[in-house]
């Protein structure tokens, strides 16, 4: 009954270090059925230059955009502030942040567009508690907003308050199709 969310990949183009083999290749779990693949918008709404995408090669196997940052513009304000394992080191041009917990620090990439997806899923199934994982994701697929990274991802930029709209506006039983498991 879960919703399965992962990250499209970082290797968007053959220049991006460790890229060279495989540039913008489909990418697994992402890839798999029934998974959410998330490619990362860069502040700009424009597709992140290191995301992985739908291209003519690989097909249309990554489903939704989010905010992922873009790091090598001029501000950190460009990035995605996140937690970071206090056992490895910090970026020393972007630097981290001591916190209750651990560190922080200024991050780009897919893994950290796809928690965007992972708590709209959630806050899908609190505004609807009879929502099965199935619709959960054709919900976020559909209420995504279609003009941004189009062709890019299949379904667009995620937009939450459409989504949660149409959450509270489902009240079709669930559906007796069984529920798709990963194999």
């Amino acid at each position: 009954g879960a919703v399965i969310v992962a990250a499209a990949n970082n290797c968007g183009l053959a220049s991006i270090p460790g890229c060279a083999t495989n540039p913008n290749g489909k990418s697994y779990p992402a890839a798999s059925n029934h998974v959410i693949a998330v490619g990362a918008l860069g502040a700009d709404n424009t597709l992140a230059v290191y995301s992985q995408h739908n291209d003519a090669a690989h097909g249309n196997w990554v489903s939704v955009a989010a905010p992922g940052g873009l790091c090598a513009q001029a501000s950190p304000d460009t990035c995605v502030f996140s937690t970071w394992p206090s056992s490895k080191v910090c970026s020393a041009t972007k630097g981290c942040y001591s916190g209750p917990t651990g560190q922080y620090a200024y991050l780009q990439g897919t893994s950290q567009a796809s928690p965007h997806v992972a708590g709209l899923a959630a806050l899908l199934f609190a505004a609807n508690p009879a929502l099965t994982n199935i619709q959960v994701k054709q919900i976020i697929e559909s209420t995504a907003n279609r003009s941004i990274a189009t062709g890019a991802v299949t379904n667009g930029l995620i937009d939450a308050t459409a989504a949660i709209r149409a959450a509270l506006a489902n009240t079709s039983p669930p559906s007796s199709t069984p529920v798709p498991t990963l194999t």
